[in-house]
């Protein structure tokens, strides 16, 4: 899925522009109006996680990760 500058991604973070575009992914420079802060925003493309189960073991691995 791509977002067009101004659209709203979860009702945070609002689209300032796209950074760079690849197969993989696809990296925004967004607003997270929760806190007033320029962010990056990188949202992974939908055919890396095809299902539930792919979408829950990435999710996983991000909170790992912290």
């Amino acid at each position: 899925m791509t977002y067009a500058p101004g659209e709203l991604i979860g009702q945070r973070y609002q689209i300032l522009r796209v950074v760079t575009e690849r197969p993989l992914d696809i990296l925004y420079h967004a607003l997270d109006n929760d806190v007033g802060v320029e962010v990056a925003v990188r949202v992974v493309a939908s055919k890396l996680l095809p299902d539930s189960v792919a979408r829950q073991a990435f999710v996983h691995k991000l909170e790992r990760a912290k």
